[in-house]
């Protein structure tokens, strides 16, 4: 125990605090950068943070947040190293050395999962191969429904005009 102390209180024992600061100091910045990943990046993360996310973390901890309401709201939040700011895309080993492997495995899944219902498929903008192709189908698929009741009505307009002709020429 003494060794310890000594090892502690010398200049190697002040690195050794020193390096475990650093690390701490970078776990809290890629903490700050993930929030900010997860609900800043766009509009509606940013809005579903407001209106769900925020009450949820005050019913559940009780302390309304400001700094946590700053990282998920603000477009250029200034608590972030000002190298992160407005940058659209992050490398997972790179930018995220702690929490990568789980941000990758979040990715993963999002990439992954299919829309569940037409609904979802409506507000999915994962792929937009599938959107435009779900659109079109819609659009095409309408038009031709609407194109065939109006020669349904025709052919039944003209069925009947027919037939008054034939009858008063009888």
């Amino acid at each position: 125990m003494h060794r310890l102390w000594r090892r502690l209180n010398s200049e190697e024992g002040h690195d050794i605090e020193s390096s475990v600061a650093d690390h701490m100091s970078f776990v809290m910045e890629e903490i700050k950068l993930t929030y900010h990943l997860l609900f800043a990046s766009t509009r509606a993360s940013r809005r579903r943070f407001r209106l769900t996310e925020r009450r949820r973390c005050k019913a559940s901890t009780g302390i309304n947040d400001s700094l946590l309401t700053r990282l998920c709201t603000e477009k250029q939040c200034q608590l972030l190293p000002v190298e992160k700011l407005g940058r659209r895309s992050f490398s997972a080993t790179r930018d995220f050395r702690v929490f990568g492997p789980r941000l990758s495995a979040i990715q993963t899944f999002m990439m992954t999962s299919e829309p569940k219902s037409i609904w979802y498929l409506w507000r999915d903008g994962r792929s937009i191969e599938k959107i435009t192709t779900f659109h079109a189908v819609l659009v095409f698929g309408t038009l031709g429904v609407i194109f065939a009741i109006i020669q349904t009505v025709l052919s039944g307009l003209q069925l009947r005009y027919a037939r008054l002709q034939v009858e008063q020429g009888a």
